[in-house]
């Protein structure tokens, strides 16, 4: 039994007719076989299916389940944003390569890049990245920059929302202003439908914890009839061990580790070239190296190379607590599950 960290209701299909028209059915097409089966059949393509391109990891808000909200001293000095000269360079490696798949952040807010947002989307688009992908808070957004994102060829748009109440979203998304951000999405979404666009799909996104539970009901009443998809996520502080795993309460417990399918299926550039194992290595603890173009350090290297190749085999053996990052990760797709009787 494997149990998911995501739930993701009022799907819409219509995004996923838009993107199988014409010569793109089939790279799509391809792009969810591997993203769904190469890590089931622990098949190690030549690139990964997907690449997260920090292009900053400076935020606007300090969030309590955040890198952000409780910065190390490490953290604090290590914040930048990326060169768009080495953003461009992952992507043409990628594409020359097999890479289906990009969003265009990690641990930061992306609308801070604003300068080079759209230059980059429309430069991976024309590259011929199938799948095109943000998460963000939203609060930056005015209407010349939504219509500069609807019109980059932007797939996907999450706004990370936690809450129905000001009280809610404020106490968890600490220097943000509720209203705001409601604000910005519900334009965004009229600026897209008034410039008679599918694209790109918009999604809203809560972290479910212990402040914002109650408002479940509420969160889903709210957007069901404004977005194309709702999607919720268990709370992780980025840094908690897996105690946390069995409090859902949901009839399931942990029965140990298994394979995580993310080193078959993604890998992470932070925004000063470093290469890191996973999305869930928040602090950077497992390097596989850093990028160097000119020395032939690039990324299908580290894909590759003896680091990540020894990661997965100790995930085969079920080993992981030998890993750093891993031993105290709480992706639920890296445990096996057990229905309580």
């Amino acid at each position: 039994m494997k149990r998911s960290a995501f739930k993701e209701i009022n799907s819409t299909q219509r995004f996923a007719r838009q993107i199988l028209k014409g010569d793109r059915r089939l790279k799509y097409l391809n792009y969810r076989f591997a993203w769904n089966f190469f890590p089931k059949l622990k098949y190690v393509a030549k690139f990964p299916t997907h690449v997260d391109i920090e292009i900053t990891n400076k935020c606007n808000l300090r969030c309590v389940m955040c890198p952000h909200g409780f910065p190390t001293a490490e953290f604090r000095k290590s914040l930048g944003s990326m060169d768009p000269e080495l953003a461009k360079k992952v992507i043409d490696e990628g594409c020359k390569k097999g890479l289906a798949s990009i969003k265009v952040n990690w641990r930061g807010e992306p609308l801070i890049w604003k300068k080079n947002m759209r230059k980059l989307i429309s430069y991976a688009k024309k590259k011929g990245i199938v799948d095109i992908m943000m998460n963000t808070n939203g609060l930056l957004l005015n209407n010349e920059f939504s219509k500069e994102l609807i019109a980059s060829g932007l797939d996907q748009i999450s706004f990370s929302v936690d809450g129905t109440s000001s009280k809610t979203y404020e106490s968890i998304r600490q220097g943000g202003n509720y209203f705001n951000a409601i604000g910005n999405i519900e334009r965004f979404i009229n600026i897209r439908n008034d410039m008679k666009r599918i694209k790109p799909l918009v999604r809203v996104q809560m972290v479910k914890q212990n402040d914002n539970i109650h408002e479940v009901d509420a969160f889903i009443k709210k957007w069901t009839s404004l977005v194309d998809s709702i999607t919720f996520q268990d709370y992780t502080n980025r840094g908690e061990t897996t105690g946390r795993l069995n409090e859902t309460k949901d009839g399931y417990h942990t029965v140990g580790r298994r394979a995580c399918p993310q080193i078959w299926q993604r890998i992470v550039v932070t925004w000063d070239g470093k290469v890191v194992m996973c999305c869930r290595d928040w602090n950077s603890e497992n390097v596989l190296g850093e990028l160097d173009y000119s020395r032939g350090r690039d990324l299908e290297s580290f894909w590759s190379g003896k680091k990540l190749k020894k990661i997965r085999r100790l995930h085969l053996r079920r080993d992981v607590d030998k890993i750093t990052a891993c031993a105290k990760c709480t992706y639920k797709e890296s445990f096996r599950w057990k229905k309580l009787k």
